[in-house]
């Protein structure tokens, strides 16, 4: 029997994300692990605090408001303001497909195609089920918290690149300088 897989890794979805931010660009296995490891805090600490709101408005179910007041009160300003603007995105476009294709009945998509997302909606809601501890999910909400996590993912790439850019043309100018310091 061949050994289950881990289901509980971004890596494969993070893999894509960097595709969509930087084509060229790869990334070693311990860099994969490390942004798997900060997405997986990120992701129990936002369950977190949406249980404990849950449980403050006296709530069954985790509504995409409740991730949505979480998102605000753990990310700092303006990261915070652009992931929610990413998760009200998605959840509309979700929720305007899902009209759509009740009328045609022949079209069958899974949630992260129809929220145009490619973080995986379906697992992320499974995995808000285990942390839950017996609280319902609402159909939005995996689809908002999984488009917070895939902008979280592609705005870290974004910073460490231009990070790394920003470096590397530091150190060539320094050693420009140093050249000339020699003439």
């Amino acid at each position: 029997m061949p050994p289950r897989r881990n289901y509980t890794s971004f890596n494969t979805y993070i893999h894509k994300v960097l595709k969509q931010v930087h084509p060229g660009t790869g990334l070693s296995m311990k860099a994969m692990y490390v942004i798997d490891d900060m997405l997986k805090h990120l992701f129990r600490q936002i369950m977190s605090e949406s249980i404990n709101l849950g449980n403050y408005n006296n709530h069954q179910t985790i509504s995409s408001r409740d991730v949505q007041t979480s998102i605000r009160l753990i990310l700092p300003g303006e990261l915070a303001k652009h992931a929610v603007s990413e998760g009200v995105k998605s959840v509309t476009k979700f929720c305007s497909k899902s009209y759509e294709s009740e009328n045609d009945k022949t079209s069958t998509t899974n949630r992260s195609t129809r929220a145009g997302l490619q973080f995986p909606v379906g697992r992320i809601h499974k995995m808000m089920k285990i942390a839950g501890r017996g609280k319902r999910i609402g159909s939005s909400a995996p689809v908002y918290l999984a488009a917070v996590l895939e902008y979280i993912c592609a705005e870290g790439f974004v910073f460490v690149f231009s990070v790394f850019f920003c470096f590397f043309f530091l150190v060539e100018f320094y050693l420009y300088v140093y050249l000339q310091s020699w003439n």
